[in-house]
């Protein structure tokens, strides 16, 4: 794995084989279905970081993380030929993901706290204008926020963290986790009442969906 996944080439592979954004993920794939080392390394590049993000938010320990990012990885190199085309390759990915997660969270139970804010934003993008003060407290509530998220039982955790961590939409998030929308409704209903009275002590977050 480690062979495979050293160094960064995403923008190298764009470069050399000259196609759009919207198409690379298809030639990626193809190209590792074909054995193609170098796009094993570029498709590591371009979803390591959500990957990663997922594994962070799900299992609330950093090293574990990295593991099962490294897990996750050798699966997908694994069982990319059996990739059809006939879903999204990110469903799929998060399918295989959350599955892993979920498996490592049965077996090991890992919680220990880290620093939320490795994967949803640093002092860096927040305003120079910002006072300290200011800083401390968007720091704090990152904290707060990724502390409520590891209370959730694993599948309202796996549906929280797709939604408002990975951005995905109902009907992706019913397609990586097998199961209808309305049942993605109905956990996400639940976490954000679980997750209220977690933060019930800070000003309401945009949990809620707009009606």
């Amino acid at each position: 794995m480690e062979e495979i996944c050293q160094g960064p080439c995403l923008n190298k592979w764009k470069h050399r084989i000259g196609i759009a954004k919207n198409d690379l993920d298809e030639e990626l794939i193809r190209a590792c279905q074909a054995g193609d080392r170098e796009a094993f390394r570029a498709l590591y590049d371009r979803f390591k970081r959500k990957v990663y993000s997922l594994a962070l938010y799900m299992t609330g320990d950093a090293e574990l993380a990295k593991d099962l990012t490294q897990e996750i990885f050798v699966k997908v190199f694994r069982d990319i030929r059996m990739f059809r085309f006939e879903s999204k390759f990110s469903s799929w990915l998060y399918r295989l993901s959350t599955n892993t997660c979920l498996n490592a969270l049965r077996t090991r139970r890992s919680l220990r706290e880290v620093g939320i804010d490795e994967v949803i934003g640093t002092s860096a993008e927040i305003s120079a204008n910002d006072s300290p003060e200011d800083r401390e407290m968007r720091s704090s509530i990152r904290q707060a926020v990724g502390r409520a998220i590891l209370t959730l039982t694993p599948p309202l955790r796996a549906v929280v963290v797709l939604r408002y961590i990975e951005g995905l939409s109902y009907g992706d998030i019913a397609e990586a986790l097998s199961c209808s929308e309305g049942t993605v409704a109905s956990r996400l209903s639940r976490a954000h009442r679980l997750l209220e009275r977690q933060l019930r002590s800070w000003h309401p977050l945009p949990l809620r969906e707009d009606a």
